[in-house]
C-alpha cells in the first residue's frame, strides 16, 4: 500500500533529491512497512525508513466492542449490567438511529440508550441491564446507524440466571450456623437429612429452603426435618421479621415451646414472617402446640400442613394479642388441646382463613375454632367437619366470625354455606382430597382464592370454573351425580301374595354417594300414599284383588346444580286372596286392673286362632296389637296411657 516514486539517481556532493511515497489504503484498518534506501555510502550503504499509515473511509464507519456480551451466572433477584462501546472509524459523523432487543418487551434485557451521533475516532457507551429471573436467556441487541456498509450491527447476549445458594451441610455444619453467617437477601440451601436443632432467624430478611424449591417436589418436605428434640421452640421469630423472612419445605416437629408457648414455631413481637410449604407435626406446648402467633404477629402461612400437634390451650394456631395471620391452602387436622381450641384459637385477633380444611380436631371446648376476646376471624371456601365436640364455638365474651363459601357440620349463616358431608377419600387417614361425588366441588368463590392449591395445582379446575371449598382442588368443575346406595329394601321387589285382613310394611334403608338427603314417594295404584322411608299397607276383608305399589327414591343433587337427579323405581305386584269372613266373636268382656288389661270372648267354632287389633280412633284404621299375649280366648295386655278401642277378629284358615 506504500509505493515510493523514485528511480536510480546521483546525488553530487551538497545536493538533495526529493522522494515521494504514495499510500493506497486498500481497506480501513492500520498499517505499517518499511523502506530500505541502498546506495553506495561504504560507511552506512543501508538506511530502513518505518512507514506507517491509518486506512478510513469518507464515510461513517461502525465499529462495535465486544461482538457479544455474556453476563454469565447472575443471582435471582440482582440487577446486573454491562458495557459495550460504539465506535466511528469513518470521518463522517456516525449517527445511531435506533436500538432495539429481539425479544422486545419480553427480553429480560433493558437499555436506556437510545440515540447518538459520533464523530471521527470518538465513542460512546451503551449499558446493557439484566432483570434476573430463574432460567437461561439469550437475545439479539441490534444497533441501528447511517454506515452505509452496515445498516445495523447484531450484538448477541446471554445470562444465566439461578441462586447462590449457602448450602447446609456443605457450607456450614447446622442450619443455625448458616443463618448467623448469612446476610440479608441470601438464600440457605438444607440437604435432606434429620437436624437435632432449634432454629431462630434472629430478623436475618433471608429465604431458609430444603430441596423443594429446586426440585419441586414435595417428598422433599417430609425428608427435610428440623427436630426440636423437645427442647423449646422448634423455629422462633422474635425480631420484628416481615415478609422478606421465609421458611419453605420442611417439616417441624419435636418442639416443646419457648416459656411454654409456640411448640412448632413462634411468632413473636411483631414478627410476620412467611411460612409456606410446610408439615408442624407432633409438637406441644402450654399455649399453640403448632404455630404461636402474638403481639401484633402477623405470619402469611402457605400450603401448609398442621397436624397431630397437643397444646393446653390450642393445639393447632393459637392468635393472640391483635395476631391477624393470614392462611391460605392449609390442613389443621389431628390436633388436641386439653382446654380449648383443638385447631385454631382466637383470643383478640382476626385471623383471615381462605381454603382451608380443619378437620378431626378435638378439645374440652371449641374442637375446630374457638374466639374470645373481641376476636372476629374470616373464612373463605373453607371446610369444618368431624371436630369434637364442635366446629366452632363463641361463647366467651366478645366474639363474632364471619363464614362464607364454607362448609359447616352444623351449619353456618352466611353466602354460599353449605352443610353436608365432604366426603373425603380416606379423612381416617387423612386423606382430605375431594371424592368426585363431594359437593364441596365448585362450590367455593374465585374472590380471594389462591392461584394454586396445597399441591401447586391450578385453582380454579378447569378454568373459567368456581374453585372447591378445602385445601386441595378438584379436576372437575362440578361434582359427579353418584348413585343411591340401597342397603337393603323389604319386601323384595316383585310379586306379593297375602290374604285379606293381612297387612305388609314397606321399608328401604338408602343413601345418596353425594351426602345429600333422599325423597321418598310411595304409590299405590298411582296415588301417593307416603313420603317416608316406610309404609304400611293394610287390608280388610273386602281388599281381595290386585294393586301395585310403586317407590321413587330421588336425591336433591339437581337442586344445586342442572344436573339430573338420580331416581331410583322399585315396583311390587300385590295379590290379595279373598278369604271367607271370620265369625264374630261373642260376649267380648274387657277388665281393666291398675296395671293391666284383658279381654275375653266367646269359642267361635271354625276359628283357628284369633287376632286383636287397637286405633286411637274409631274411625281410623285399626292395626294389629302386638303388645298383649293371647291365651286361646283372652289376650292380656299392659295398661295404655291412651285411650284406645279394640277389635277382636276370628282367623279360620
Amino acid at each position: 500500500v506504500f509505493i515510493p516514486a523514485f528511480n536510480d539517481t546521483i546525488i553530487q556532493t551538497g545536493e538533495t533529491v526529493l522522494l515521494p511515497i504514495s499510500f493506497i489504503p486498500a481497506k480501513v484498518q492500520n498499517y505499517s512497512a518499511e523502506l530500505f534506501i541502498i546506495s553506495d555510502d561504504y560507511i552506512n550503504n543501508e538506511i530502513i525508513i518505518n512507514l506507517s499509515g491509518n486506512g478510513i473511509e469518507a464515510n461513517p464507519d461502525i465499529y462495535v466492542n465486544p461482538d457479544t456480551l455474556d453476563f454469565g451466572i447472575v443471582n435471582i433477584g440482582e440487577l446486573a449490567q454491562l458495557d459495550l462501546v460504539i465506535y466511528n472509524l469513518g470521518i463522517i459523523d456516525l449517527i445511531i438511529t435506533d436500538v432495539e432487543f429481539g425479544l422486545g418487551a419480553s427480553s429480560p434485557f433493558y437499555t436506556f440508550f437510545e440515540e447518538a451521533m459520533i464523530v471521527y475516532e470518538d465513542s460512546v457507551i451503551v449499558t446493557i441491564y439484566f432483570d434476573s429471573q430463574r432460567d437461561f436467556y439469550s437475545d439479539i441487541f441490534y444497533i441501528y446507524s447511517n454506515d452505509p456498509d452496515e445498516s445495523f450491527v447484531e450484538v448477541p447476549i446471554y445470562a444465566n440466571s439461578m441462586i447462590i445458594y449457602i448450602n447446609v451441610p456443605g457450607d456450614y455444619s447446622t442450619i443455625q450456623e448458616a443463618i448467623n453467617a448469612s446476610m440479608d437477601g441470601d438464600d440457605i440451601l438444607v440437604e435432606p437429612g434429620i437436624y437435632y436443632e432449634d432454629i431462630n432467624f434472629n430478623g436475618k430478611m433471608i429465604t431458609l429452603n430444603s430441596f423443594f424449591v429446586t426440585m419441586q417436589d414435595t417428598s422433599y418436605i417430609s425428608q427435610t426435618i428440623i427436630d426440636g428434640n423437645q427442647n423449646s421452640s422448634v423455629v422462633t421469630f422474635s425480631s420484628g421479621e416481615d415478609s422478606a423472612s421465609v421458611l419453605s419445605g420442611f417439616t417441624i416437629m419435636n418442639g416443646s415451646g419457648t416459656n411454654g408457648t409456640g411448640g412448632g414455631i413462634k411468632c413473636a413481637s411483631g414478627s410476620s414472617p412467611v411460612l409456606q410449604n410446610l408439615i408442624i407435626k407432633e409438637n406441644s406446648a402450654y399455649d399453640g402446640g403448632g404455630i404461636y402467633c402474638l403481639n401484633n404477629s402477623n405470619p402469611t402461612i402457605i400450603n401448609v400442613k398442621i397436624q397431630n400437634n397437643f397444646a393446653l390451650n390450642a393445639g393447632g394456631i393459637y392468635c393472640w394479642s391483635n395476631s391477624n395471620p393470614v392462611l391460605k391452602n392449609v390442613i389443621i387436622s389431628g390436633n388436641n388441646a386439653a382446654t380449648e381450641g383443638g385447631g385454631i384459637l382466637c383470643d383478640n385477633s382476626n385471623p383471615v382463613i381462605t381454603n382451608a380444611t380443619i378437620c378431626n380436631n378435638t378439645s374440652a371446648l371449641s374442637g375446630g375454632i374457638g374466639c374470645t376476646g373481641g376476636s372476629h376471624p374470616v373464612l373463605t371456601n373453607c371446610i369444618l367437619w368431624f371436630n369434637s365436640p364442635e366446629d366452632i364455638n363463641l361463647s366467651r365474651t366478645s366474639r363474632d366470625i364471619t363464614i362464607t363459601y364454607s362448609n359447616i357440620s352444623v351449619g353456618w349463616a352466611g353466602t354460599g354455606n353449605i352443610s353436608v358431608n365432604p366426603l373425603f377419600v380416606d379423612y381416617l387417614n387423612k386423606d382430605f382430597h375431594l371424592s368426585d361425588y363431594s359437593l364441596c366441588i365448585g362450590a367455593g368463590t374465585i374472590n380471594g382464592a389462591p392461584s394454586e392449591d396445597i399441591e401447586g395445582n391450578p385453582r380454579p379446575a378447569p378454568g373459567g370454573s368456581n374453585p372447591d371449598m378445602g385445601a386441595y382442588e378438584s379436576a372437575l368443575a362440578i361434582p359427579i351425580d353418584g348413585p343411591i346406595i340401597i342397603n337393603y329394601i323389604n319386601p323384595v321387589p316383585g310379586p306379593v301374595i297375602i290374604n285379606e285382613a293381612d297387612s305388609i310394611n314397606f321399608s328401604i334403608d338408602a343413601y345418596d354417594t353425594n351426602g345429600n338427603p333422599l325423597e321418598y314417594s310411595w304409590e299405590l295404584d298411582s296415588f301417593e300414599v307416603s313420603y317416608d322411608s316406610t309404609y304400611l299397607f293394610t287390608t280388610d276383608y273386602s281388599s281381595a284383588g290386585n294393586y301395585i305399589v310403586t317407590l321413587y327414591v330421588t336425591d336433591n343433587f339437581g337442586l344445586r346444580t342442572v344436573n339430573t337427579r338420580a331416581d331410583t323405581l322399585f315396583v311390587w305386584n300385590i295379590t290379595v286372596n279373598d278369604v271367607p269372613l271370620p265369625g264374630i266373636p261373642d260376649n267380648i268382656i274387657i277388665t281393666i286392673t291398675t296395671d293391666s288389661i284383658m279381654i275375653s270372648w266367646d269359642v267361635v267354632p271354625e276359628a283357628i286362632t284369633y287376632k286383636v287389633y287397637s286405633s286411637d280412633n274409631p274411625y281410623s284404621d285399626f292395626t294389629e296389637d302386638f303388645s298383649g299375649v293371647l291365651d286361646g280366648v283372652s289376650w292380656i295386655a299392659p295398661v295404655s296411657d291412651n285411650k284406645k278401642f279394640y277389635k277382636i277378629t276370628s282367623i279360620t284358615e
